[in-house]
């Protein structure tokens, strides 16, 4: 059985890999957004640094294990630095918007109790993905630090924390108006 749209475009099983699941909603906590509807119909979007090719066919790879098909996977270089991974796939992109309500943009993004409700293994693929997205790594002190702008992302990854015996802190920088390349 498959999950589709009306329109019947790239359906997806409705029984999937648990750990491509779980990662796939790491990275989209850290790093995706919805798009659509026009031109190309509800998809999803990631957004990446140009220098981290391997998150990018790992991101691929997890796709495609969750029945996306490879011709619904596509990329873009919005700038020099950064690369687009969109997935045109309406039905994933409803069932994270509608299903499981894991928020499209970064304000409203959360983690879904699914994940909560994940042995520790799953809820660590999940910690992973979000980590390699959104975290930065400190080799000197071999600690790595997150940043979001969702209240409810972060109170999920500190109870997912607080869950697998992962000590951390938390500190908050107040907003501020920044500039990308010349731009308000």
């Amino acid at each position: 059985a498959r999950f589709s749209t009306p329109k019947g475009h790239h359906p997806i099983p409705l029984s999937v890999p648990a750990d491509s699941l779980l990662w796939v909603l790491g990275l989209y906590a850290a790093e995706g957004s919805l798009g659509g509807p026009a031109p190309y119909g509800m998809h999803l979007v990631f957004s990446l640094g140009a220098h981290e090719e391997r998150l990018i066919e790992a991101l691929r790879a997890h796709l495609l294990r969750l029945g996306v098909p490879g011709d619904a996977i596509g990329a873009s270089n919005p700038h020099p630095t950064a690369v687009n991974v969109c997935v045109y796939s309406p039905p994933l992109a409803i069932l994270l918007r509608d299903v499981l309500q894991v928020g499209g943009s970064a304000l409203a993004k959360r983690v879904h109790d699914l994940v909560f409700n994940s042995s520790t293994r799953e809820q660590r693929i999940f910690l992973d993905a979000f980590g390699r997205g959104d975290g930065c790594r400190q080799d000197a002190t071999k600690r790595t630090s997150f940043g979001t702008s969702s209240p409810r992302l972060r109170a999920g990854i500190e109870y997912l924390l607080s869950l697998g015996g992962i000590a951390y802190s938390v500190s908050k920088t107040p907003a501020h108006e920044g500039e990308i390349l010349g731009r308000k």
